[in-house]
């Protein structure tokens, strides 16, 4: 019996280390050492966490994360990751994609720069 709180000890661990996919981003604004960033059509976009869930408009193909070394060298960097995006309607693709199967984050050309469409889905409702 004594194996049985290491067991449980151990997939704690693995859970909050965040072992889905290469799960380097998984999160947004959390504490994954790798930044949300991708490309999509030679352009770069940044992850904006958003309190209510966009609408996925049109589907327009796939982005790529770039491989993650959070490792510190001790292992070798993880695979890049291809995300499915679509449009968020009412913004150009050009400067707003939705990440399809995450409710929680868009993808953004500059993140300084956000439209109202995106503005307001970033506001927890009231």
């Amino acid at each position: 019996m004594k194996s049985l709180p290491a067991g449980l000890l151990a997939s704690v661990v693995v859970a909050a280390t965040g072992c889905s996919g290469s799960g380097v981003h998984a999160a947004v604004g959390g504490s994954a050492s790798c930044a949300y960033i991708a490309t999509f059509r030679g352009h770069t976009y940044s992850g904006v966490t958003v309190h209510v869930a966009p609408v996925a408009g049109r589907r327009l193909g796939a982005a790529q994360f770039p491989p993650c070394d959070d490792t510190g060298g001790s292992l070798p960097a993880g695979p890049g990751e291809r995300v499915a995006v679509a449009k968020l309607p009412g913004v150009p693709s050009s400067v707003a994609l939705v990440v399809l199967g995450q409710d929680h984050v868009l993808l953004v050309r500059d993140p300084k720069r956000l439209p109202a469409e995106v503005q307001r889905l970033m506001r927890a409702p009231v």
